[in-house]
């Protein structure tokens, strides 16, 4: 991911940001805004007859309430903390323990809480690698289609 020109994707992935970030999604405002701009990217990119894959903690619930195909992914927070201190660097348990706290805050928030839709496909990450994951996305996505 980067930033003006500026490659992010391991800097927003430390502690001190992940700890900051539920505070500033449970701004009302702030969400709003996100939410108006990520609904009209994704209509940018359909209109350019493109498909289109989001992630975020409630892509399924407020973004994209009739996506047509949704998955919620979990895995136990150890195992997420693992994977996050070989991406860069870190404590596991001190990962563990900020993962844990954030999800509690995201799931009780009011606006756009965490919560699985009710028609997403639950896929439990803990034991899985990522080309797995792909994988039953892959077969459950055949399936519907």
């Amino acid at each position: 991911m980067e930033c003006d020109g500026v490659d992010i994707t391991n800097a927003i992935r430390t502690v001190e940001v992940t700890g900051h970030v539920s505070k500033v999604a449970a701004d009302g405002d702030v969400r709003k805004i996100a939410v108006a701009n990520q609904q009209s990217f994704v209509t940018h990119e359909l209109l350019e007859g493109k498909s289109v894959i989001l992630e975020g903690r409630d892509i399924g619930t407020t973004v994209l309430p009739d996506a047509s195909i949704k998955f919620f992914l979990t895995a136990d927070p150890k195992r997420r903390a693992e994977r996050r201190a070989l991406e860069v660097g870190g404590q596991v348990e001190e990962i563990a323990s900020a993962i844990e706290i954030r999800d509690q805050q995201d799931s009780s928030r009011e606006v756009s809480p965490l919560i699985q839709a009710s028609d997403a496909i639950l896929i439990d990450a803990s034991d899985l690698d990522p080309m797995q994951v792909v994988g039953i996305m892959i077969e459950k996505i055949e399936k519907l289609l």
